[in-house]
């Protein structure tokens, strides 16, 4: 057995018997791959069957989807790098799967390293600005020497960052040990306190602690005993050589290092048993031992704790002491020391209302600092915030201090609400700092809130509101942000949304409004465009421009998506029950269509409901359209096959080339209700329309026109051989009841002729 201490003496302890000498078997690093090609991850397997990364081997973890991933890192939360695959079940996968591990999850700390085989799907520079990633690979470019050397490196990054995390728990224990025992006065009240706290620290409760008095006059003399827990509480008063006597403690162990405490003024720490020396004669004249023994193997984990806390309260009666240097190691960051996010709070809880009304805070993102550190390594990046505090601390000098929020946050807090627009504020968000012989350019967004306007709110919520009013900075591209009434309002809304729309998922609070399409030349009902809407139980309606985005944001878009079509099926089949022979058409993303699980579902609810696929119209926005073309577009061509209809929505307000107008597998263009608009209010917007209309008849499409609301719209748009139209100037969206009896006063046109595909002549 390896003995532990702190001081050095001429001391060898006798061996412990086998049962106590055996060692914890070699842990591994544990890797997980996520990935649905099974050939890949064999092939992965046979590289990593017997390596040795900083002397310990891979225990390698397969999943072979997102949902399997979520579920082995829930029952392994030491892993330590994810092998992350961008496309598996559906097109964005991986990247949904990074935001579950950082904030469902809440796993800060494991390494991300993601892989691709179609570098085109995620573009590096887009990736690494919206995810928390660490590292971003082509399979091709990754030999068997470049992953070794990879995994070598956030093997190395994962333990610095799991030795911080361990530290802050460690710390946050100290504190309550320290705080436990510091109102004890009674010498017999703050030593079983304290043996109470260093039981919760070691997990020794099983094995029993001892406090013993030693008299320096008296040493060799029988060792009574102060306070005992575990095992020994009966032996509380009598004396150390009757518990020795007594019980099945290793005597000879035990006793030689009592010696060597005593004879060294020192601790002595091993993984059994350890012998705490406390000297505190300056206060009573007595000097205090302290037997730790325990039925289990303590790691050095415990270990370190148990030796933070001895090296700290030497003399029990420096509490006070203790206290403040513990909760300064708590209340700061130990990279760049300066204070931390525990410190925020604390300051904040701390200030008064008339304080807070004189008081400011500003919010400093770095933009760019997680490229940063891949490119320079994490002890450089340190460096060089460090560096940039200094800076910043130099362009903002009214300042009263900063502190580090979060990994690329800062905080800084002014006793005054600082002009928001001075000069220094606009240098502050371009600061050059140096490594070396090297200028580094730091972008940042900064946010102002006046912590005036918040004196009511607890500093978590402060805290909170200072970042979203970033993320709505940097999605909104703006260097400046300053957090009122209105932002709080917004932020606060959005949460209670999301919670909100959450739980209408399952309530069926969805349902599909209806809006005819008729045939512009005489007003016939041709079809249905099915809109989603969204009514709370207490009769509100939510937009779907306020909830689309937000389920976007929230990554329930694809649940959404899902229950429109399921709606939209249904409202088909009872119009064709009713005799009305008529194509719906509904929204579709393109991760929707690039999902095989949704496409899947289309085709056979459309089975199940015996609803002809030539009653379906798939709607998809140009934009989404051509940013995947190369995929979609094999995709929309083979539903046209199968009997849909494809309607390009939104056409015009894209970025559609003309090579691609071409081969673009659709039936319908659809003309934006923003040209119809304003095609009758200037020459440039009717000129736009011709070009739509030129380019539906030269390749073939047939041409809806959107959003019409008047008659000379009507009229125009006839003229120049639109066919098909919608909007309020015929009929607004209606609920499915009144839809049938509508139909009823109208001339029908009914539908299902099966569509062809379209030649590029």
């Amino acid at each position: 057995m390896d003995t532990q201490q702190t001081g050095l003496f001429p001391f060898k302890p006798a061996a412990l018997p086998d049962s106590q000498t055996s060692k914890p078997a070699l842990s591994a690093w544990k890797i997980l791959s996520v990935e649905d090609d099974l050939t890949y991850q064999r092939t992965l397997s046979v590289e990593l069957s017997g390596i040795s990364i900083l002397g310990q081997p891979i225990e390698l973890f397969t999943a072979n989807s997102a949902e399997q991933a979520a579920t082995l890192l829930l029952d392994h939360p030491d892993m330590a790098v994810i092998l992350l695959d961008v496309v598996m079940e559906n097109d964005d996968a991986g990247l949904r799967l990074i935001g579950n591990i950082r904030n469902a999850i809440g796993n800060a700390t494991v390494r991300i390293v993601l892989l691709t085989g179609q570098p085109g799907m995620a573009p590096r520079k887009d990736v690494m600005e919206r995810y928390d990633i660490n590292e971003y690979w082509n399979k091709a470019d990754l030999t068997q020497e470049k992953l070794r050397a990879m995994l070598t490196g956030n093997i190395r990054s994962w333990q610095a960052f799991q030795s911080l995390e361990k530290s802050k728990v460690g710390l946050q224990v100290l504190i309550q040990a320290a705080q436990a025992i510091a109102p004890k006065t009674d010498l017999r009240e703050f030593t079983t306190s304290l043996l109470d706290e260093i039981a919760k620290l070691t997990h020794a409760n099983a094995g029993g602690i001892v406090c013993a008095s030693v008299s320096p006059e008296k040493l060799k003399e029988q060792l009574t005993i102060l306070a005992a827990s575990g095992q020994f509480e009966p032996y509380i008063g009598g004396s150390l050589h009757e518990v020795l006597n007594e019980t099945h403690i290793h005597v000879p162990l035990l006793q030689s290092y009592i010696t060597a405490a005593i004879a060294q003024a020192n601790h002595v720490f091993s993984p059994w048993v350890s012998v705490l020396y406390f000297d505190i004669s300056e206060i009573n004249g007595s000097t205090y031992i302290m037997i730790v023994n325990s039925n289990a193997h303590l790691s050095d984990y415990h270990l370190q704790l148990l030796r933070a806390f001895c090296e700290n309260i030497n003399d029990g009666f420096k509490k006070i002491g203790l206290i403040k240097q513990l909760s300064d190691l708590a209340y700061r960051d130990a990279e760049l020391h300066i204070p931390n996010r525990n410190w925020l709070i604390r300051y904040l809880n701390s200030l008064s209302k008339a304080n807070k009304t004189q008081s400011a805070m500003t919010f400093i993102r770095l933009r760019d600092f997680n490229d940063i550190e891949m490119s320079i390594g994490h002890i450089n990046s340190m460096s060089l915030l460090m560096q940039y505090c200094q800076v910043l601390k130099q362009t903002l000098p009214n300042s009263r201090s900063i502190a580090r929020l979060t990994y690329d946050t800062l905080v800084m807090i002014f006793d005054k609400t600082p002009s928001f627009y001075d000069i220094e504020y606009q240098q502050a968000t371009e600061l050059n700092t140096h490594l070396g012989d090297t200028t580094w350019t730091l972008h940042s967004n900064i946010v102002l809130l006046p912590l005036g306007d918040y004196s009511d709110d607890p500093a978590d919520i402060i805290l909170s509101l200072g970042k979203a009013a970033l993320n709505l900075a940097q999605e909104n591209a703006k260097p400046f942000y300053q957090v009122n009434a209105e932002l709080k309002s917004t932020i606060l809304n959005r949460q209670s949304m999301i919670y909100d729309l959450s739980a209408a998922l399952s309530r069926d609070e969805f349902f599909v409004v209806l809006q005819p399409k008729v045939r512009l030349s005489n007003k016939a009902v041709v079809g249905f465009e099915a809109l989603l809407r969204w009514q709370k139980p207490n009769g509100t309606l939510v937009p779907p421009d306020t909830f689309i985005p937000l389920a976007e944001s929230a990554g329930l878009i694809r649940k959404i998506d899902a229950i429109a079509l399921d709606l939209t099926l249904q409202a088909v089949q009872t119009l064709l029950a009713n005799g009305y022979r008529l194509r719906v058409s509904f929204n579709a993303t393109g991760a929707d269509l690039l999902n095989s699980t949704y496409i899947d579902k289309l085709l056979n609810l459309s089975q199940l409901n015996q609803v002809p696929s030539e009653f379906l119209d798939i709607e998809i926005t140009e934009t989404m359209a051509m940013e995947h073309y190369e995929r979609i577009n094999p995709i929309l061509r083979l539903l046209i096959n199968l009997g849909y209809h494809v309607s390009i929505d939104d056409f015009g307000t894209g970025y559609s080339s003309l090579s691609h107008i071409t081969r673009l597998a659709a039936t319908h263009l659809k003309i934006d209700r923003s040209f119809v608009d304003a095609m009758t209010k200037h020459k440039e917007g009717e000129q736009i329309t011709d070009v739509i209309m030129q380019l539906g008849k030269r390749f073939n499409f047939a041409v809806i026109a959107e959003g019409i609301e008047t008659e000379q719209q009507h009229q125009m748009l006839l003229a120049k051989d639109c066919e098909f139209g919608q909007g309020y100037y015929f009929a607004k969206p209606m609920i499915l009841a009144d839809v049938l009896v509508w139909l009823e006063t109208q001339a029908v046109e009914s539908s299902g002729e099966t569509p062809t595909l379209r030649t590029s002549s």
